[in-house]
């Protein structure tokens, strides 16, 4: 993943596979993530989204990144997508439904088509 300039030490690694029934896998970890106040004013936490880069859809929300003292965290969510924009953002809640901050880290993610045979 690549870090942003607000946060250059933020080292991402996406790791992504398909599920049995034809989902996306994604397995996040992240290393040196400075916590989300110190990134955008008033956040509390980071937010992993999706975002469908063919139809332009809405960002979806993944869920938080909990990033422990030493500035590590992990995730691994679910989406239907096969092709998508991944990124973490410093948001003031979980359950934010659109992105405020900007991308700390950020990686395009293209799965090939799931072949039914």
């Amino acid at each position: 993943m690549t870090s942003s300039p607000d946060v250059p030490g933020a080292q991402g690694t996406a790791t992504v596979s398909t599920t049995d029934d034809g989902n996306t896998k994604i397995d996040l970890v992240v290393k040196h993530l400075a916590p989300p106040e110190s990134v955008n004013s008033g956040a509390t936490v980071y937010v992993v989204w999706v975002t469908d880069v063919e139809s332009g859809a809405e960002p979806h929300n993944l869920g938080a990144l909990k990033v422990d003292s030493d500035l590590n965290g992990k995730i691994t969510a679910v989406t239907n997508m096969r092709s998508f924009e991944l990124y973490v953002t410093a948001e003031p809640s979980q359950s934010s439904t659109v992105p405020t901050g900007s991308a700390v880290l950020k990686t395009n993610v293209a799965m090939s088509s799931v072949n039914e045979n």
